[in-house]
């Protein structure tokens, strides 16, 4: 959304400085902005519950295999430390199915969302379509936001969308070499 919000405009340092992420503690942290020193018109990253978003705002949301969401949630808590109760995958993948993770229960707060697909400010969206045909996904973004682009100007930045991209500014976007 960035880069559509911005057509291309890029000169940041580290993604994760110019987008918060609601449940980051900065304090605890610092590699997130904070809300209050966010960058407007702000886009906000967030694992939350639908139920504790502002209705009037555009939300996106993005669904995953769970079986996909388990093992990268797994990988994640092992680098940042978050497995108070052990490092056993299969304890991991138990108290993932029960919904007993950091973020609580995955498929309730899939549920949530999908039972609210049809509002007008919430936008659904797979991985799955994303890493088939992500054009027509982007389309869908900038309709559901609003943005005026043209096509050609989509085009000019479809590139920027693929891990490639990411992946070659690295230090902006692996927010984890920001840790300790």
């Amino acid at each position: 959304t960035h880069q559509l919000a911005t057509k291309g405009f890029d000169d940041f340092t580290q993604f994760s400085h110019q987008h918060p992420f609601i449940e980051a503690d900065t304090t605890k942290w610092p590699v997130h902005v904070s809300m209050q020193d966010s960058p407007r018109p702000r886009m906000i990253k967030t694992h939350g519950p639908l139920r504790h978003l502002p209705r009037e705002a555009k939300v996106i949301f993005i669904v995953r295999d769970p079986r996909i969401v388990c093992a990268d949630f797994y990988k994640h808590s092992l680098f940042t430390n978050q497995l108070k109760f052990g490092s056993e995958w299969d304890v991991f993948v138990q108290r993932f199915l029960d919904g007993h993770l950091f973020y609580g229960d995955w498929f309730e707060h899939t549920h949530e969302f999908w039972a609210n697909r049809d509002d007008p400010n919430i936008l659904f969206l797979t991985m799955e379509d994303m890493l088939k045909d992500l054009r027509p996904v982007v389309d869908q973004v900038v309709d559901f936001l609003g943005y005026d682009l043209t096509p050609a100007e989509v085009d000019k930045l479809m590139p920027r969308f693929g891990f490639a991209y990411m992946k070659e500014h690295e230090n902006r976007f692996d927010f984890t070499q920001l840790y300790p």
